[in-house]
């Protein structure tokens, strides 16, 4: 049975009888911001994509090149610590190691473009999938925060808590708006 749609208009008498297209999760409820968030993972998703790539083109000797470059353009010690750390894990790395590592790249740059997609047609797939996995790091980040916080990381988790929270009020607006739609009911909750 095709749900009906009240609209304002016609009041809960008179039905416009569109279909609501059952992938959408309803009128978009911050359209600009949800928008922005798939702005913002597609650009996540390009870079890793790009990364990925640059990875296959690299040789394990490179690899090791690059990480003492990165290292000294961030004034890092590399027989320190951390840094040493990167470096031997680099000294170590294989060609079928760097492919893996590409293979994981693109699945990750695969899903943030899939959600980048989802996000910006509005499909309440896309926003589980960025609510979801934008929570599952929130304790890693409290707790990056409590250990050596600094004010880019407090900003980090800010604007994720954000997300996950706008992403999480859109899911729960659209629901509403579909109880409403199929109830015939136009009056607020």
């Amino acid at each position: 049975m095709p749900e009906i749609e009240v609209t304002a208009a016609s009041g809960p008498a008179v039905a416009s009888g569109k279909r609501s297209d059952p992938g959408r999760s309803g009128r978009p409820h911050g359209a600009r911001t949800l928008r922005s968030v798939a702005l913002v993972e597609a650009a996540k998703g390009l870079m890793v994509l790009l990364a990925g790539a640059g990875l296959l083109s690299l040789t394990p000797q490179e690899v090791e090149a690059a990480v003492v470059t990165i290292l000294e353009s961030f004034r890092l010690n590399p027989s320190s610590g951390y840094p040493r750390v990167f470096l031997d894990l680099a000294a170590q790395t294989s060609n079928a190691q760097l492919w893996w590592l590409a293979i994981g790249a693109l699945t990750y740059a695969g899903i943030r473009l899939a959600e980048a997609y989802g996000l910006w047609h509005d499909r309440a797939w896309a926003k589980w999938l960025g609510a979801v996995s934008g929570a599952i790091y929130i304790p890693y980040e409290i707790y990056g925060l409590i250990r050596k916080g600094s004010p880019a990381m407090a900003g980090i988790l800010v604007v994720n808590i954000a997300v996950v929270a706008f992403l999480a009020w859109s899911l729960w607006a659209s629901r509403r708006d579909r109880k409403r739609v199929v109830t015939g009911n136009s009056s607020a909750d």
